[in-house]
């Protein structure tokens, strides 16, 4: 179903078949999508089968919430970031909008990495304005409802304010 999942079993089967080898295939973390329009992507499980199996954090970022969705008028879709409370790993990522094949390859690459949330929300830089920030806002918000992204005092006026990028803090 998957070209991507296809070209790697090939690649596995023709090095063994010519190799000798054993190498066994292990579809780990294996995104897809449709280029419909809008377009969806995925990865990983839903949230409704992780919360199934264990305690997780949800965060829903819209594209309107995106200042490249704005600028190029795709304000239509959403990011669904679904993490783990106990590990703090991204379990699954559900995305519809303007480039979701795309932008869902970061949720993948970090759950294949074995990222913590706080690591795509804070350690990732990612470019600006661009549809991918749609995970790194929605990391954000995880890690701010699981503690991980702390306050600070502001100088002079004791009121607390969290530590994020400026033009994060408008969807937070």
């Amino acid at each position: 179903m998957l070209v991507q999942s296809a070209t790697h079993e090939a690649e596995i089967a023709a090095e063994n078949a010519v190799l000798g080898g054993r190498r066994a295939l292990r579809h780990a973390v294996v995104p897809h999508g449709g280029f419909t329009d809008p377009e969806y992507g995925s990865v990983g499980i839903t949230e409704v089968e992780a919360r199934r199996k264990q305690d997780c954090a949800v965060a829903v970022v819209p594209y309107a919430d995106l200042d490249r969705g704005i600028i190029d008028g795709h304000q239509v879709g959403s990011c669904k970031l679904i993490v783990s409370r106990a590990t703090q790993c991204v379990l699954g990522a559900h995305i519809v909008g303007e480039q979701a094949v795309e932008v869902v390859q970061i949720a993948a690459t970090a759950m294949r990495a074995g990222m913590c949330v706080e690591q795509l929300a804070d350690d990732l830089e990612l470019a600006y304005p661009t549809f991918t920030a749609v995970v790194g806002l929605a990391a954000r918000r995880i890690s701010r409802t699981l503690g991980l992204i702390p306050l600070a005092s502001t100088e002079g006026g004791g009121s607390e304010r969290l530590r994020a990028a400026e033009w994060a803090l408008r969807s937070g």
